[in-house]
């Protein structure tokens, strides 16, 4: 941008600032649009826009301007951060998930990224036996004698199951390890099977608004604790702790690095995790796990036809959560805030509103808050609420177990949505009772009438995701109504408080868990099968069962959208040549069921392209998976927009692959900078001798051009028109286009853009015997220069018009390069060379099936070739295990 814009351009921004500063936001918004129509190529005033209509809770509007802006500033993480915020508050969670997974692409520290999609991808459970059958039964109706007598019954029968299983386990867990409500599920569990068996921790640092957090002392201490600085695990840190350790089985809680998975069952370990959420499309990977443990009914019933699940209930330290003496309660109501979370989850300003509401009515009462974030985290009417209202208590702090529930004589918990949600049974067995959502699983907790009363659901947000639960929006009237009946009735607190401490007792018993937890793990080690053979071992043996007849390539690409020009239709019939069966999965059409396809059973899946494919369905194939791509990504020094936003589209999964591979010798750095572990060099430009060949036809054209005729390339055209006789075409049957060439004495290869690149047609022009003059290669080492094509330097028109004209005039020499250049692209370029070497590379990678042999690379090498030469892998050091499997030894 010269000065003198740029001045005029700041002026407009600041111009626009000081409106929105000013609180004109409306004003502030023109100001900023008419920035952006006069200077497209800025991103600044989108993004100012994207924050103004935030501020103004215009979140579609806001969705639009940042939308606008990543795709002028696609490698800015914070943007993605921000759409997905915005995105998760509107209930799109598929697009919100894709956002903060291009944000922690670019920039895998950061914390509130990693946390909004954490949020948006939560878990799942399952199994229940006699005495969890008999518990909650009496859940719902606590009178039931004989639902009592029978539990009593079966009690002892339930612990002499426990105790006959006489071997100590070695269990480890892999969790956050601080305050949060993930940290003290896993610590629930983990005190719980410690009473039987030996248990260790994996404490991962976990992260909130942007700070690391980890906690090793007081109640944070177990033994045999092992702390990690990061979030993100690399797999061969893990395996070497599970081997270590010599553990039975592992743990996880809401893990969502599949790689970790398949990483700790490769060591011969039983894998388990604790989930609460569920989305359907994790249905094909959940058999990944050898038993998945659910706290709720909710989440058993959901995940029980899927995987091994198991309901095992859930429990609460009852002595330390206990009543207290009834003078500490100082407040009529206690709200657990927590981190108040994006989209305010626990509804903490419903709670402010309604407490307003309610204490117009009774004067005496009065609401604590407590949160680990201030009030300027609230909308800020909530927050004005707070700071007008003397009868409100806002706490903020870390307070140890059992917290401030003593404080308060009624807990408020009208959560629209939770996987178990730990405050409901802590604030029960601290003899509070409860206003709890009528909703799952907090209706499985809070028994209307008996320990407490259910909130009217005012609607439900169905999630655009499919995600199993969608959230419950209570009425704010309604919540205000119970606050008001129950406030107003002290015998019917004590009565709710009495009964609730009572619920905890007989439902949520250390004992219970401890048993359900021991049952489960016996059966998943001793008595369950072997899993599903997979790609969980690094030098794995595929089961019989699991075996194919024959060698088998599943191709996954754009087969029907593309046809019969794409190439990956050039795959198929030199494959099945080559010896291997092949499966055809078009991802685009078949995005619906593509989970369910790429399970089939095969050696090898090769994708091309592969946008949008979600990178757990990859990592979940059953064999070694390759990406093949062949779009331009610019170089590590220069790309224009498109490049970028092909960047972006890659960095979604790309890191889910066993080995990528570029067209292009000049951009493997990209592709590691972007989150490839293994890359390789092989390029698309090869031919099909079925399909491209010399034909005897006259030539009819002087020079020819084929191709998407861009503005850049426009103008080249345009001016190369005024000087020779030029045919432009577009062809899309191969056939076709094949004469088209063998009809012209030169064929013409422009780029794009100015980024240099090694196109498609450089092989299909070859292939049929004409002569080629291209600008600039990318791959300058696939062929020679001068000798198989001519190169111009790129955008040079007059260098471009000189060969032309040369050319056209020395018959004998243009036939002569095109002669030298066919007979090179049949040696060592067709599709079947390109698939031996693909093999060959395959082959060679962990986890990998035997695959029939192929003959060494035939492609030409050039003087020198710079870098990792064509079909040699580039492993950056250090890297490789954070995605592909070590060898067990």
């Amino acid at each position: 941008m010269a000065d003198s814009t740029r001045i005029a351009y700041d002026g407009m921004m600041a111009h626009a600032a000081a409106l929105a500063a000013e609180g004109r936001h409306s004003e502030a918004i023109a100001a900023y649009r008419h920035a952006a129509s006069t200077y497209p190529d800025q991103p600044g005033p989108h993004y100012e826009l994207g924050l103004l209509h935030h501020a103004r809770g215009e979140v579609p509007e806001a969705i639009a301007s940042f939308e606008r802006t990543a795709a002028l500033v696609p490698d800015d993480a914070s943007i993605w951060n921000n759409l997905g915020v915005l995105h998760y508050a509107q209930g799109h969670y598929t697009q919100a998930e894709e956002c903060y997974r291009r944000a922690v692409a670019l920039d895998v520290d950061y914390s509130q990224a990693w946390y909004g999609l954490a949020r948006t991808l939560d878990s799942l459970d399952e199994a229940i036996e006699a005495e969890l059958a008999y518990r909650v039964c009496l859940r719902r109706e606590p009178a039931n004698a004989r639902a009592r007598e029978r539990l009593d019954a079966v009690v002892p029968r339930a612990e002499a199951h426990a105790t006959r299983h006489t071997r100590r386990l070695r269990v480890g867990f892999v969790s956050i390890w601080f305050e949060r409500g993930q940290a003290y599920v896993t610590k629930m569990l983990r005190d719980a099977l410690a009473q039987d068996h030996e248990t260790f921790v994996f404490a991962r640092t976990g992260g909130v608004y942007g700070r690391s957090m980890l906690e090793t002392a007081g109640f944070w201490h177990v033994p045999n604790l092992h702390t990690f600085p990061d979030y993100e695990i690399p797999c061969d840190v893990l395996v070497r702790w599970i081997h270590e350790n010599r553990l039975d089985a592992v743990v996880f809680n809401e893990e969502y690095d599949w790689n970790l998975v398949v990483a700790a069952k490769s060591t011969g370990v039983r894998v388990l995790t604790y989930l609460d959420y569920y989305r359907d499309e994790w249905t094909p990977l959940m058999r990944l796990y050898d038993g998945v443990l659910c706290s709720t009914l909710r989440t058993y019933n959901l995940v029980r036809s899927h995987c091994q699940a198991f309901y095992i209930g859930w429990a609460v330290d009852t002595a330390l959560f206990a009543p207290a003496d009834p003078r500490a309660a100082t407040h009529t109501f206690f709200h657990n805030a927590g981190w108040l979370g994006i989209g305010y989850r626990k509804m903490t300003p419903a709670v402010i509103t309604a407490f307003d509401m309610v204490s117009k009515d009774l004067p005496e009462v009065t609401l604590l808050v407590h949160a680990q974030v201030g009030t300027d985290k609230l909308p800020p009417e909530s927050a004005a609420i707070v700071a007008r209202h003397p009868r409100i208590t806002y706490h903020v702090g870390t307070e140890p177990a059992p917290g401030l529930y003593h404080r308060g004589r009624i807990l408020v918990f009208p959560s629209k949505l939770e996987g178990l949600g730990l405050p409901l049974p802590e604030g029960l067995a601290c003899g509070l009772p409860a206003i709890a959502t009528n909703a799952p699983p907090m209706n499985e907790f809070v028994i209307e009438g008996y320990n407490g009363l259910l909130v009217d659901v005012e609607r439900t947000v169905t999630r655009a995701d499919n995600i199993a639960f969608p959230e419950t929006i209570v009425s704010t009237h309604d919540l205000a109504d119970k606050m008001r009946a129950l406030a107003s009735a002290p015998d019917r607190i004590a009565a709710m408080g009495a009964n609730a401490r009572r619920f905890a007792e007989e439902q949520l018993s250390i004992d219970t868990l401890r048993r359900q937890l021991g049952r489960v793990l016996h059966r998943v080690i001793q008595d369950a099968p072997p899993a599903v053979s997979r790609r969980d071992r690094p030098t794995a043996t595929v089961v019989a069962s699991d075996s194919p007849p024959q060698p088998t390539v599943h191709l996954v690409g754009a087969q029907e959208a593309n046809y019969p020009w794409g190439f990956e239709n050039r795959l198929i019939a030199p494959l099945e040549a080559l010896g291997y069966r092949v499966i055809s999965t078009d991802y685009r059409q078949h995005r619906h069921d593509l989970a369910e396809r790429i399970q089939q059973p095969a050696s090898l899946v090769l994708v091309c392209r592969g946008e949008g494919i979600d990178p757990r369905i990859i990592r979940a194939a059953p064999c070694p998976t390759v990406l093949w791509y062949a779009e331009q990504l610019g170089t590590p020094d220069a790309a224009d927009a498109a490049a970028m936003e092909r960047r972006h589209e890659l960095a979604f999964n790309i890191g889910a692959f066993d080995l990528v591979l570029s067209h292009d010798e000049g951009n493997l750095e990209v592709y590691r900078r972007l989150g490839a572990q293994r890359v390789a060099w092989l390029s698309t430009a090869a031919v099909d001798p079925a399909v491209h060949g010399v034909l005897d036809l006259p030539k009819r054209y002087d020079v020819t051009f084929v191709g998407t005729v861009t503005p850049r390339r426009a103008q080249i055209l345009d001016a190369l028109a005024q000087r020779c006789r030029l045919h432009r075409a577009n062809v899309w049957n191969p056939r076709a286009l094949n004469a088209l060439y063998n009809e012209s004495k030169i064929v013409l290869n422009l780029h794009l853009s100015d980024l240099p690149n090694t196109e498609t047609r450089i092989a299909e022009v070859l292939g049929a015997g004409a002569f080629l003059i291209t600008e600039a290669l990318s791959s300058p080492h696939l062929l020679r220069e001068g000798e198989h094509y001519v190169s111009v330097p790129t955008g040079d028109i007059a260098a471009l018009h000189e060969a032309v004209a040369y050319y056209l005039a020395h018959d004998a020499e243009r036939e002569a390069i095109a002669r030298r250049g066919h007979a090179a692209i049949l040696q060592g370029h067709t599709y079947r060379h390109r698939l031996q070497e693909l093999l060959a590379l395959a082959a060679s990678l962990p986890g990998a099936p035997a695959l029939p042999a192929s003959p060494g690379s035939a492609y030409l090498a050039g003087d020198g070739t710079p870098g990792a030469p064509m079909g040699a892998i580039s492993e950056p050091a250090g890297v490789v295990a954070a995605t592909v499997l070590v060898d067990g030894s």
